[in-house]
């Protein structure tokens, strides 16, 4: 009898394959980044290149989160929705087949973020949970932490769409 297994039949447990890092010879493991050996630095990478130690994800989301993968794609469906073209100025959520895409910020400081940014960002925390979960980023000029996350939603799916402004791509300025 022959077994046909395709790629995407391994995905549900890509989470599970990531590497985690190795503490040394003390009792705890250190997180400032001078004191952490070279084996502990290479461990916070996982298999796919994403650097989990910039800002990590949590892959948390409703128990029902499971039946959102496959051949749905609800989830990426759902962010996609995001219009890369426009800036975001506020909380945004786009829904999908049961999966709902947030876009949120703390103490309602939103920077201007477009949404290939939004998307950008969609799309690393679809990579490390492949379903649900958070990531977390910061805006450096602004100093706002910022959050995507994708959580199963039915039957409250809701789109909820803030203010945007046009995205004007101006080509950078050649001095050659």
């Amino acid at each position: 009898m022959l077994l046909k297994l395709s790629l995407f039949s391994w995905l549900p447990f890509l989470p599970f394959l990531q590497a985690s890092p190795l503490p040394d010879s003390g009792s705890s493991v250190h997180t400032d980044s001078s004191s952490m050996s070279s084996i502990a630095k290479r461990g916070m990478f996982n298999f796919l290149g994403y650097d989990n130690s910039v800002a990590p994800n949590d892959c948390k989301g409703s128990f029902l989160c499971p039946m959102l993968r496959g051949e749905s794609r609800a989830c990426p469906n759902a962010y996609m929705q995001y219009n890369a073209s426009l800036i975001y100025h506020g909380y945004t959520s786009y829904a999908s087949h049961w999966c709902t895409a947030i876009y949120r910020c703390e103490n309602d400081n939103y920077p201007s973020r477009t949404g290939r940014d939004i998307i950008d960002e969609f799309d690393q925390l679809n990579l490390q949970c492949s379903a649900c979960g958070t990531r977390y980023f910061s805006d450096d000029l602004e100093g706002t932490r910022c959050s995507v996350t994708l959580n199963y939603c039915y039957p409250k799916c809701t789109s909820v769409i803030p203010e945007t402004t046009e995205y004007e791509y101006k080509e950078p300025v050649r001095d050659w």
